[in-house]
This record gives C-alpha cells, structure tokens and sequence, in this order.
C-alpha cells in the first residue's frame, strides 16, 4: 500500500494550485467557488501545528500536495475526512482574491497570520503519512489528478457521476496543459469524447 508523504510545503502548494488555475483561464465564478485555507490543526499526542489546503466550497472537497513513491502530486479528499484527519481547531479562509493581495502584499505564500507563524517554525508541525487506500474517485478514498493521459481515461471511465467526471477533466486541462508541448486541450477532449462514447453517457 502506497503512503502519502508530506511536502513540507503545503503554503506553497495551496497557492501555487490556485494560481495554476487562474493561468489555465479558469473562469472567474468557478474560481470564486475556491478558498484557500490555513489552518491551526491537532495532532493525535495535542501538538498544534499549521497547515494548509484548498477547499472547494460547493463540492464539499479540499485539495492538497504530498509525496509518493518519491512523485509530488496532487489529491482530493472530502471534507469530513480531511477534518478527521487534521482535526483543525481554527482556520482562515481567503478567496482567490484575497490570497493574491495578500501575497502581494507581504512578498511570500503565506502563512500571513502571526498565530500561524509562530507553528511554522515547530518542527512538530509535520504530522506524517496517511495511507492511500483505493483507486481514484471511489468514496471515501484519495483522488488524484492524473499526470499522463492514459491515467486520465482510465481514471474517468471509473468515475462514479458526471459531476465527478466535469472536475477530473477540469484540472486534467490544468495540470496537463502545464507543458503544451505534451498535451494540447483538443488531446483531452478526444479523451473525453471518446470514453463518453464508450460508456453511452451523455456528453
């Protein structure tokens, strides 16, 4: 069974994700659906530490970077099982707008308050690994953005709704349009097409 290992720079991570979907040409309303949260969390033997991620405040989910078989990626869980896990006792939440004038204003990615500074420099404040459990968009379980489009077919083919099957592709065009000169947005909508096809799902 794979682990997740940390980045030890999810500030970093949490920004750069927002700012990777604003230079895909995300449109602002579905940008607008993202916050970006810090986070004071509880590790099981009390330590505070911070930490933070993405939320998406409609679907319920947040989106964080970590580590495995020596890969960073990028994965999803649902919210009440990132809140398990993290057990966070006081968070920050910021629009995409927000974040990007805070950033401005203080030359880094964050944290920007001081309560979550001050955990920063705990070396108590990486908490670990978490188990990768399952196969990607089962409930309950790790989803990951895949990296390759042979990974993304296999990966919305298994996808259990259509709104599922809109945010894989979604950042599927963020992530694999990262390098143009790999992928292009027509190769992720053949995909798209074809596996609609296959199944007999509406497009």
């Amino acid at each position: 069974m794979s682990r997740i290992h940390p980045t030890f720079s999810c500030f970093d991570d949490a920004i750069e994700f927002l700012e990777a979907l604003a230079i895909a040409g995300m449109p602002a309303h579905k940008l607008g659906q993202y916050r970006l949260v810090h986070a004071v969390c509880v590790a099981p033997d009390g330590a505070k530490y911070a930490h933070a991620w993405v939320e998406h405040r409609l679907r319920k989910s947040a989106w964080l970077a970590g580590i495995v078989e020596g890969k960073r990626v990028v994965y999803s869980l649902r919210l009440p099982e990132l809140y398990e896990i993290y057990q966070p006792e006081q968070m920050t939440r910021y629009t995409p707008r927000e974040a990007s004038r805070e950033n401005y204003r203080t030359g880094t990615q964050g944290p920007w308050k001081p309560e979550y500074q001050a955990l920063c420099s705990d070396e108590r404040r990486v908490r670990g690994e978490r188990p990768v459990t399952a196969v990607a968009f089962a409930e309950g379980t790790v989803t990951y953005i895949p990296d390759n489009l042979p990974t993304f077919r296999e990966m919305l083919a298994n996808a259990r709704d259509a709104e599922t099957r809109e945010q894989l592709r979604e950042f599927t065009m963020v992530w694999l349009l990262a390098d143009p000169k790999v992928y292009s947005r027509r190769d992720i909508n053949e995909v798209v097409s074809m596996v609609l096809k296959e199944k007999g799902w509406p497009g």
